[in-house]
């Protein structure tokens, strides 16, 4: 599609900075609640649930596309504040679709989530008609609000796509400055372990190796997003956006400890459905339980093509806790 300005949400969080970063920042419109990490590009800051602050947003030219990744995404906030999260969850995206009905645009893109989708086993096949069961209140909000997209696609007649990312992990996943602040994620094992790389720690778990999840680069996501942003659809489409394999906490140890030879990595096996220690994120209990999520229908449909495997991943997780800011 030609472009002239496209609106990326949550632009100050993981996955919509780095959608900034690796698109023309002169095309480029930020929103989020929380001041830009850089100032290379234009930023509006609001509250997306804030109705009222929404519907007077002006832009100076054409919007072509709204690329809709603001969220609260802890599954913990999430249950703790329900009020909260719908508010921004849902109520926020309502608020989004009807900036993108008075600006016409021609691309509504959400980032969704596969934990919508019924627990699998590893040895399913998840494709966009599995069963759709969410657990919590991240979940259910996360469904509603990809419901909510599918209506206005059909209703209003905004070309909507909903990416069903999993597991995402890289590069600004956490901040620099904050590195004991796990995130309560399905990737959070990715985070620990290239912690425990940089810092020379040996990764140590009794229990959990056998847990499988489709653990998914941030460029491979921000790929399928480019991939959207081109591909001639209309109506509504949902993809599965992965890195296309679904690995063990064991292969994830593997990868780390050929990219740190030194560490010694000992993982135990068993899943953590149940947890093993609650006060240790390593060990905490991981609700959700992952087949492979099968990315078919996004290589046929939008031409996407995931490039980074764990160890590559991983490889570049390490090289940003470790300093280097061009990874």
């Amino acid at each position: 599609m030609s472009r002239s300005m496209i609106i990326v949400t949550g632009s100050s969080g993981f996955i919509g900075d780095r959608i900034i970063k690796k698109l023309n920042k002169s095309d480029v419109i930020g929103i989020d609640l929380n001041a830009p990490l850089t100032q290379s590009y234009r930023h509006i800051q609001t509250d997306i649930s804030d109705t009222s602050s929404v519907a007077h947003l002006e832009f100076d030219s054409g919007v072509d596309a709204i690329v809709h990744c603001a969220a609260i995404i802890s599954p913990l906030k999430c249950q703790a504040d329900p009020h909260n999260a719908v508010k921004t969850n849902v109520l926020g995206t309502i608020n989004m679709l009807e900036l993108a009905r008075g600006l016409d645009v021609s691309k509504f893109i959400y980032m969704s989530t596969g934990g919508i989708y019924k627990n699998s086993n590893p040895t399913d096949i998840v494709n966009e008609s599995w069963p759709i069961e969410p657990r919590g209140i991240y979940g259910i909000s996360k469904f509603a609000a990809e419901s909510i997209v599918r209506d206005y696609a059909f209703n209003y007649s905004i070309p909507s796509v909903a990416l069903r990312i999993t597991a995402p992990y890289g590069p600004g996943m956490v901040r620099l400055n904050s590195l004991d602040r796990i995130p309560d994620a399905i990737s959070r094992h990715t985070l620990i372990f290239a912690i425990r790389c940089v810092r020379g720690s040996d990764i140590v778990m009794p229990i959990g190796g056998e847990h499988t999840v489709n653990y998914t680069y941030v460029d491979d996501i921000v790929a399928g997003v480019k991939c959207a942003l081109d591909a001639q659809l209309s109506g509504f489409e949902a993809f599965n956006i992965t890195g296309g394999k679904n690995y063990s906490i064991l292969e994830l140890g593997e990868a780390v400890k050929s990219l740190c030879p030194g560490l010694k990595v000992n993982i135990g096996r068993g899943d953590l459905t149940n947890g093993f220690n609650e006060s240790d994120p390593m060990l905490s209990r991981l609700s959700i339980k992952q087949g492979l999520f099968d990315i078919s229908k996004a290589r046929e449909k939008l031409g996407y093509k995931p490039i980074f495997d764990l160890k590559s991943g991983m490889e570049r997780l390490i090289e940003y806790l470790r300093g280097n800011q061009d990874v």
